[in-house]
């Protein structure tokens, strides 16, 4: 149902907004893990659908729901409290779900959290963020790490290589280790996805010796990721022979990655089959929190990392892939082009008025109309060949 949602025009219509309007993607965050800020705005959309998705799983109020969602983009600048306007949204529409009449919030707090709780926790899902390329062979298969191709073992001899130059444990993972971690925050586990395999982002981008370039990895810049781990061969003084053995390694590593284009990819799995903390819903319902406050406790993220090591059956599985943005590309809508193009046509028509009714137009008036022209000539170009 989620892949339906997302091919609705109103759906469709926004994430376009996100992808070019400020308004939209420009949102402020005091955590400082919410780093790609003009992204997170996108992946904080698919959030809010894919908790629709979980708590109701049906249609009836989806128009209105993402109608409101947008109403929350175009007013509201930060992401803390955007999430916060969809918990406050997930009250409205469990009333109306549950046939409450409006502003009998209180008197139906018990029913509206059962709810809630039910759907999103007890039947609810953690997810794993992971590479895309991957993706068709776990919805037909189901995840079992020892039926994927990798260079572990390779990675492990460069491990050993590293070691050579001073550097223990240089790629932070344990190859030998079959175990997964999954989270409740939707938003961290697509970040995750478009940076996976973490210890090969680190490798090339974040590391003992370099700091702080994982954006060029986020937003697939090879050219520069190589960059980084050139300069970290050179700081260590590796040998040619080492040096040929990575290089390979990272290109083959980079290959495999690439071998369909990028998309978040998104595990979800039942919340069941983990052996999570309980978290106790009269203890939420008994609360001095209002309404909105206690869905909102409901919904907010409390697992970061939590570790899995068995085999997941493709019945017991869902796999949720999603667009990404790419920023490198000049993205223009059909209506902005039409729109330019009426403008410029509009120009034309006043600059020929004008020649008309004083002669020739100056040079530099001539000149300023052809850039114009052209400027719009090439946004066409780029749209139409991107």
């Amino acid at each position: 149902m989620l892949n339906e949602i997302l091919q609705r025009e109103d759906v469709k219509n926004i994430i376009d907004n996100i992808k070019n309007n400020e308004k939209y993607y420009e949102k402020i965050s005091t955590d400082s893990d919410m780093y790609y800020k003009d992204d997170i705005s996108l992946y904080l959309f698919y959030e809010a659908l894919f908790k629709y998705y979980i708590i109701f799983d049906d249609y009836k109020y989806l128009g209105e729901y993402v109608y409101d969602v947008d109403l929350l983009y175009r007013k509201i600048e930060t992401i803390e409290d955007m999430r916060f306007g969809i918990s406050q949204l997930i009250v409205k529409f469990t009333m109306k779900y549950l046939g409450f009449e409006p502003e009998s919030y209180e008197e139906n707090r018990k029913e509206i959290l059962g709810y809630v709780f039910g759907k999103y926790i007890t039947n609810g899902y953690l997810i794993h963020g992971f590479s895309s390329t991957y993706s068709d062979k776990i919805i037909s298969n189901g995840f079992n790490k020892n039926n994927y191709f990798n260079y572990y073992d390779e990675f492990i001899k460069l491990n050993d290589i590293f070691k050579k130059y001073n550097k223990d444990n240089f790629i932070d993972k344990n190859f030998l280790n079959r175990e997964i971690f999954f989270s409740d925050d939707f938003v961290k586990t697509c970040l995750y996805s478009i940076n996976s395999p973490m210890y090969y982002c680190n490798l090339l981008t974040n590391n003992e010796v370099i700091k702080d370039k994982q954006v060029n990895y986020y937003k697939d810049n090879y050219d520069k990721c190589l960059k980084s781990f050139n300069k970290v061969m050179d700081i260590l003084e590796f040998n040619r022979e080492d040096r040929t053995f990575a290089l390979d390694l990272v290109n083959k590593e980079w290959d495999l990655l690439h071998k369909k284009d990028k998309r978040i990819a998104l595990l979800l799995v039942k919340r069941e089959l983990f052996d999570l903390e309980e978290i106790k819903l009269e203890d939420i319902i008994n609360s001095d929190l209002d309404i909105n406050e206690a869905v909102d406790r409901i919904l907010t993220d409390r697992y970061k990392d939590i570790s899995y090591d068995k085999d997941i059956d493709y019945n017991d599985l869902k796999v949720l892939l999603l667009d990404i943005i790419d920023r490198d590309k000049v993205i223009v809508s059909e209506k902005e082009i039409e729109e330019k193009v009426k403008k410029e046509v509009k120009k034309d028509i006043e600059m020929k008025e004008f020649n008309d009714t004083y002669g020739m137009i100056s040079p530099l008036l001539l000149i300023g109309s052809l850039l114009i022209s052209a400027g719009v000539i090439m946004s066409i170009i780029r749209v139409l060949g991107g």
